[in-house]
């Protein structure tokens, strides 16, 4: 099935059959489905192949920060990273935990916390009533210069984000993203606090769980900018992983929704850091992504390896 012929899910349901397979691919405007991921043990060997991650980026007035809490199935990552947006000067840090022994996971994206227990280094994400705080403690970021992040981001129901449920059969790629969420709070790192801009931005929450097949080659890209209009126009574009990455594709409106078929991105896969051009097949979306900074981040658990530019 292509992603242009993907059905829309309007109706709640289930996510997984009794077996552990995929209902049906499918896409949505909210979270509607269940994640009953304690059917995904069902197959032998399956757990230890379910990954989980819940990532959020944020835009400030000179800076990117992210935080993200990942399962491997077999390993627990916290990671931060922050980009100094004028010099390019970029900075980030993984904490792994064998079996993720301390680390905690909400059933779902519309309620409940994401945390890495207790420690010196702590990410805590906490949802409740429309708004996800995100808290991060990393005092040996950096070489010790230390990461704190407060920042709350806006994530009513009334806000449609892409939810897509894909790859099929005993794989398993189940996705929401949220884009131009607003923001307040701030980020310090190396003593210089960056503050949230008020304008909005590619703010965002990717919250995911997945059995993903091997290899899973993904390229994702996502922006928002406000109109004179007074709306927010966002972008959620990508491709790989089996075509589950390219059944999320989207365009925001304000609040709203607009869905997108497959797109092609086009860029020199010897320097990443030239200009990348993306355009969906309908011919509705054109665009090009100039590059601020460079960061690769590999990592490699023997029988996994990744690799992020």
């Amino acid at each position: 099935m292509t992603p242009e012929l993907l059905a829309e899910q309007t109706q709640p349901g289930l996510l997984l059959s009794p077996l552990g397979m995929l209902c049906r691919p499918r896409w949505a405007r909210e979270p509607i489905l269940r994640c009953n991921l304690e059917h995904a043990g069902a197959s032998a060997f399956h757990w230890l192949r379910l990954k989980r991650w819940d990532y959020h980026g944020v835009w400030l007035r000179g800076a990117h920060a992210a935080a993200c809490l990942a399962h491997s199935g077999y390993a627990g990552t916290a990671f931060f990273y922050a980009v100094e947006l004028v010099t390019g000067q970029c900075a980030e840090t993984a904490h792994n935990v064998l079996l993720g022994r301390g680390v905690r996971w909400p059933a779902d994206s519309t309620w409940g916390d994401a945390s890495d227990g207790a420690g010196p280094v702590r990410a805590a994400f906490q949802l409740a009533a429309g708004v996800l705080r995100v808290e991060v403690r990393d005092p040996g970021f950096a070489n010790g210069d230390g990461l704190r992040m407060d920042v709350a981001l806006a994530c009513p129901r009334s806000h449609e984000s892409i939810v897509t449920a894909a790859v099929g059969g005993r794989c398993l790629y189940y996705n929401r993203k949220i884009v131009g969420m607003p923001a307040e709070g701030f980020v310090v790192w190396e003593s210089r606090r960056f503050s949230c801009d008020p304008e909005p931005s590619p703010r965002l929450l990717d919250w995911g769980r997945g059995i993903l097949p091997y290899p899973a080659p993904r390229l994702w890209a996502c922006a928002a900018r406000s109109l004179a209009t007074g709306e927010v126009l966002g972008l959620n574009l990508g491709a790989g992983c089996g075509e589950a990455l390219g059944r999320g594709n989207a365009v925001f409106l304000g609040r709203r929704l607009h869905k997108l078929g497959a797109v092609d991105l086009h860029f020199d896969p010897g320097a990443y850091h030239r200009p990348w051009g993306i355009a969906d097949r309908g011919g509705r979306v054109r665009a090009e992504m100039l590059s601020v900074a460079e960061r690769v981040a590999r990592a490699n658990f023997g029988i996994l390896r990744s690799e992020v530019q």
